[in-house]
């Protein structure tokens, strides 16, 4: 099987490392994958995949930024490529639409082969499919928002949909019922993928095809994220956290949506009766200033912990905490965070929404909580502090249960799976 991942962004973070995770395990398992990202843009997701045997395709610019012209370029050279693959595994909007129209044309007007075609066909040109199939992986929320683009994508040009917890399932029936909906209104409901209308004609229920929709929680490598006594006390120390202290730690970009405030009013809330408690924020970005300014008046001075960007030593900063804090997801639906957090054995202040509820069992692995109720997350800050040595037992239970449930390689053996489904359900097709 041959399989092209797209992934139109530059750097290594949101939807860049669950792609190159996936297609470093389909080929672990010996598929032939290719995955392209931005050309255009700087960033050091290129450097990471050039180090990895990921050859770039110098004719793609696959940059959301690059314009129109760009974008037809692309387009055409994605024609041209699509012929030599089974499956095209998109992770972005933009990524996605330029394959959907692209997999339209495929064989129509072009002839040529590409420069990333297998050195022998595996099937004479008349075997081959007429066009590879779509699969879009759901990275953040907003892929699911009711935009009449996002549906129409969605629906006509996904011939497999990858989502990270049942609640996006949810959330996909909504978006599609509304697409039902519309497309018989206007007398015509052909052309759907994913769903068909349940009993009644107007669309107010539908059936998403269970064959094409695939549940994929995230992974995490937890021999890169494990306990590490050593490094606990020497990063405590470097950011003047005491023995005594409790330190509760979150990754995450100090962006808006992301609740830094909500966890700095909880801090504050908490601090009431546990003074030892602290927040520690590990990450960067366009909100700094303010998080900095609002820390200065919720709390003493030390309270709150600004310790910066990490990513090669992230370990060794998680593995400081006593606690782990997430709220809501970002920029990856599977929250890696959490299942980083839960590998080094600290027990999770989770907020109930997508992923983070599904990894995170309450009273088992740590707490969960309203992820806008700054209260609640007091609460939860609260009850793991009154006793750490229930929250390390947690802890512990968090690591078993990223050791057996989100294990990268069967990550991969599970989408191998759904692709080799797909292609079967396609084959059979009238």
């Amino acid at each position: 099987m041959r399989v092209l991942h797209l992934a139109a962004v530059p750097s290594f973070t949101g939807a860049a490392e669950p792609a190159f995770d996936l297609a470093r395990g389909l080929r672990a398992l010996g598929v032939d994958v290719e995955l392209f990202a931005d050309n255009r843009r700087v960033g050091n997701f290129r450097g990471i995949l050039d180090a990895h045997g990921f050859r770039a395709n110098p004719k793609l610019v696959l940059s959301t930024k690059a314009g129109p012209l760009a974008w037809l370029g692309d387009f055409l050279e994605l024609r041209r490529s699509f012929i030599d693959f089974e499956v095209v595994h998109t992770h972005l909007s933009h990524d996605h639409g330029l394959a959907a129209l692209a997999s339209r044309c495929v064989g129509r007007s072009s002839s040529s082969r590409s420069p990333f075609a297998a050195s022998e066909p595996k099937s004479a040109p008349s075997q081959r499919r007429h066009r590879p199939l779509i699969v879009r992986t759901i990275h953040a929320a907003r892929g699911l928002d009711p935009s009449f683009g996002r549906r129409l994508l969605l629906q006509r040009g996904a011939d497999g949909l990858v989502v990270a917890s049942h609640d996006e399932v949810r959330f996909l029936e909504e978006a599609l019922k509304e697409a039902h909906g519309r497309d018989s209104a206007r007398g015509g409901d052909d052309g759907h993928r994913l769903s068909r209308p349940r009993g009644d004609s107007d669309g107010r229920r539908v059936d998403i095809y269970p064959e094409r929709v695939l549940v994929l929680p995230g992974a995490v490598d937890a021999q890169r994220f494990h306990p590490d006594p050593d490094a606990r006390g020497r990063v405590r120390r470097s950011l003047a956290i005491s023995k005594t202290d409790f330190a509760i730690g979150c990754v995450a970009r100090f962006q808006a949506g992301r609740r830094h405030e909500l966890m700095i009013e909880a801090l504050a809330q908490a601090r009431v009766n546990h003074p030892e408690i602290k927040l520690v924020l590990i990450g960067h970005g366009e909100r700094e200033s303010a998080l900095r300014a609002l820390a200065e008046q919720a709390a003493p001075l030390g309270a709150i912990v600004f310790a910066g960007y990490h990513r090669e030593d992230l370990n060794d900063y998680l593995a400081a905490m006593d606690a782990a804090v997430w709220l809501v997801p970002g920029n990856d639906a599977t929250s890696r965070a959490v299942l980083q957090a839960m590998a080094v054995a600290l027990p999770v202040v989770g907020g109930r929404r997508g992923a983070i509820a599904e990894a995170v069992l309450e009273g088992e692995t740590g707490v969960l909580v309203d992820p806008d109720a700054a209260e609640d997350i007091a609460r939860g800050f609260t009850q793991l502090a009154e006793l750490p040595d229930r929250g390390r037992c947690w802890g512990g239970a968090g690591r078993a249960r990223v050791l057996t449930a989100y294990d990268l390689s069967s990550r991969a053996q599970q989408l191998l799976v759904f692709y080799e489904r797909l292609i079967r359900v396609a084959s059979t097709a009238p």
